[in-house]
């Protein structure tokens, strides 16, 4: 009996014990309440101006190259400091909201700026979006769409090493970035004729806290087509609407007498007019001032422009393949640009023409109807060097930094500004064309042509020594079936992978607190910039990254100057210099 009264005095103090043990366990791991103290900064404000600090923007760094080709100097300069901006209590604002990829960003910061100037108000300013396009939507779509189009929440995410899964908030973190227009373009003489504030926030709530407003104060314009309406300065204007659905005259907006008009959608190519001859003065000193002035991008040019012989000494083209109706009129493409070429550097005869091509032309000109399917096909393939990102693992987590980085380099190479994927299978998959051996070492000072006989073909070729520089999206350009006329007919043909020692700049610059890297966003712009410079310029047809090198980029870095125009009437195309 004394036994088991011991026992049991056992088995109650053990379970007593656990018990104890357990409770200050969970004590202790119970999260500690903290009292919240909310500041309210009190904001004085005077009769004549109010201040708005710009919130800090993550900035774009130089981190070490792994490992760099080459060292360069100096380093990339990070964008300028947020500033103040003050504005007055009688001031009136117009906003607008972002969306698609970077040149259709371009395009309504255009229009933009030109109905500030117009309705004198003060422009908030948005970001600039650098990563997967986000889409036209109706205005009251795209703005619930840009809401969830931040990383506040995630800064986590950056902290995760590289090598770790990464959960599902942060599988889409490093696939894009937003940075301040000042970061690309010179915005100081624009500032001194548009009052300009730099949003950070594209939330409604920001402006009513910021401009202390009232949703009264604001006059929204909401748009549900892609082209909705088109705004005319000039009462007497005779344009036509064109793809536009609707119209309004300057003097409806001049009218409203709200603190706030808030536009969806500014997109479109002449949307907003500058037909009156002040307007027509005021585009075209915008479309002087948005180009390209970042010191790492002019200084990357500056290098391979050199090694194409100087500025002007050279053909500049531009082809965009990769996507959406591009890449399904690839073929066509191509073939008009190989023609003009062929009309404009050589003197080759019909016949001598289709021997070159290899008797496809009329293939050439039909649309590559299986193009969504070979796209899909592209992920399916099994690469000996690479992980394809399945479904799963984005569904499962099953995704490490190092994988999404990868990718998304892939992704974003050679790409006209957006996420496009490559559409060519691996190279065990597809033909491969027979381009002339390339006689270029990116390491050599400068690139010579070929010498006469290096054509096995037609030795009479080594007469058409042009340079030609082609800017592409296009994977791998010199085993590129679509290219493969082009390089066997013009035995100097150089693409930005020639030049590989170059961009160890771009590779260097990131924004250091999201660790998202540039050179993918930043590398066609480098494209854009060296085919302006060359002597002439031969763009693809309805592509708005063409027709900026075309009107802006190459006037501008040649010496030529924009050409006065009103905006929406029909110009004349620049002719070969």
């Amino acid at each position: 009996m004394p036994l088991y009264i011991s026992r049991r005095k056992l088995l109650l103090a053990l379970l007593l014990a656990t018990v104890l043990f357990y409770s200050l366990v969970y004590i202790s791991s119970t999260p500690t309440t903290t009292t919240t103290t909310t500041t309210t900064t009190t904001t004085t404000t005077t009769t004549t101006t109010t201040a708005i600090v710009a919130t800090p923007t993550p900035a774009p760094r130089t981190v070490a190259p792994e490992p760099p080709a080459v060292q360069h100097s100096p380093v990339p300069e990070p964008p300028p400091p947020p500033t103040t901006t003050s504005f007055a209590d009688h001031d009136s604002f117009l906003a607008y909201l972002p969306h698609s990829g970077f040149h259709n960003q371009r395009i309504a910061l255009e229009n933009a700026l030109l109905l500030a100037s117009y309705l004198n108000r003060t422009m908030l300013l948005p970001k600039v979006f650098l990563g997967p396009a986000m889409p036209w939507l109706p205005s009251y779509k795209l703005y619930d769409r840009l809401l969830m189009q931040t990383k506040r929440g995630l800064e986590h995410c950056p902290e995760i090493p590289k090598n770790f899964l990464l959960p599902v908030e942060c599988l889409g973190y490093f696939t894009w970035t937003a940075v301040p227009w000042d970061f690309l373009y010179d915005m100081a003489k624009i500032k001194q004729r548009i009052r300009i504030i730099q949003r950070d926030d594209l939330s409604y709530e920001w402006i009513y806290q910021t401009l202390n407003l009232k949703k009264k104060d604001v006059h929204f314009v909401k748009d549900v087509l892609p082209f909705d309406f088109r705004i005319f300065d000039d009462p007497t204007s005779k344009t036509p609407l064109g793809k536009y659905k609707n119209k309004y005259d300057l003097s409806y907006f001049e009218k409203i007498d709200k603190k706030m008009i808030h536009f969806g959608s500014l997109f479109g190519t002449y949307r907003v007019l500058a037909q009156t001859p002040e307007h027509v003065e005021l585009n075209q000193f915008l479309r002087e001032h948005l180009i390209f002035r970042n010191p790492t991008l002019l200084r990357t040019a500056d290098r391979v422009v050199a090694k194409l012989g100087g500025q002007e000494s050279f053909v500049g083209v531009h082809l965009r393949v990769g996507d959406g109706l591009f890449a399904r009129r690839a073929g066509i493409i191509v073939d008009d640009i190989y023609h003009a070429l062929v009309s404009n550097l050589t003197d080759l005869t019909p016949e001598e023409v289709n021997r070159y091509e290899g008797g496809t032309h009329d293939e050439d000109r039909k649309e590559d109807e299986e193009y969504e399917v070979k796209r899909l096909k592209w992920f399916n393939y099994p690469t000996s060097n690479k992980v394809i990102m399945s479904k799963r693992d984005l569904v499962d987590g099953n995704v490490s930094n190092d994988t999404i980085a990868d990718n998304l380099l892939d992704l974003h190479t050679n790409s006209s500004f957006q996420k496009r994927a490559p559409l060519d299978p691996p190279d065990d998959q597809i033909p491969v064309a027979k381009p002339f051996s390339s006689p270029f070492s990116p390491s050599s000072d400068n690139l010579p042509c070929p010498v006469v006989g290096n054509n096995p073909l037609d030795p009479r070729l080594s007469r058409f020594t042009t340079r030609i520089f082609i800017a592409t999206d296009a994977r791998k350009p010199r085993s590129n079936p679509l290219l493969r006329k082009i390089f066997n007919t013009f035995p100097c043909v150089l693409t930005l992978g020639d030049f590989e020692s170059e961009l160890a700049d771009l590779r260097a610059l990131q924004i250091e607190e999201e660790r998202v890297s540039l050179e993918p966003y930043l590398i066609p712009m480098v494209d854009a910039i060296i085919a302006s410079r060359g002597a002439v310029f031969f763009g693809t047809r309805d592509s708005t990254f063409s027709t900026y090198i075309e009107r802006q980029l190459h006037p501008v870095y040649t010496g030529k100057g924009i050409k006065a125009m009103g905006r929406g009437k029909r110009g004349v195309k620049a002719k070969k210099p």
